[in-house]
């Protein structure tokens, strides 16, 4: 769901999970406030918290495995890594693929 984060069906998404004290709990302004996550947001949480990054990634090696079409996750995987990457505040080694 994560590549179609600006999207409403995202936000409902977020509405029925539970997300109390998790990585995700920055996701709770979209969840109370029904309004699509900000790429900078995400970019934000992606740069301070690695195991953002990994999930992206092990989802992206599960769908590559199992030979599935995912062109749009590969696409929001680059972006999000570009993008993090582009921060001052990320390491340079940050998912182990």
């Amino acid at each position: 769901m994560l590549p179609y984060h600006a999207s409403n069906v995202f936000v409902r998404v977020v509405q029925l999970m539970r997300l109390t004290h998790s990585t995700w709990s920055f996701l709770d302004a979209c969840k109370k406030n029904g309004v699509p996550l900000d790429r900078r947001v995400l970019v934000e949480h992606a740069a301070k918290n690695r195991s953002i990054l990994t999930f992206v990634a092990e989802t992206v090696k599960e769908y590559l495995a199992n030979r599935a079409q995912c062109k749009s996750l590969i696409a929001f995987f680059v972006a999000l890594v570009l993008e993090t990457v582009g921060t001052e505040t990320v390491p340079l080694t940050i998912v182990e693929c």
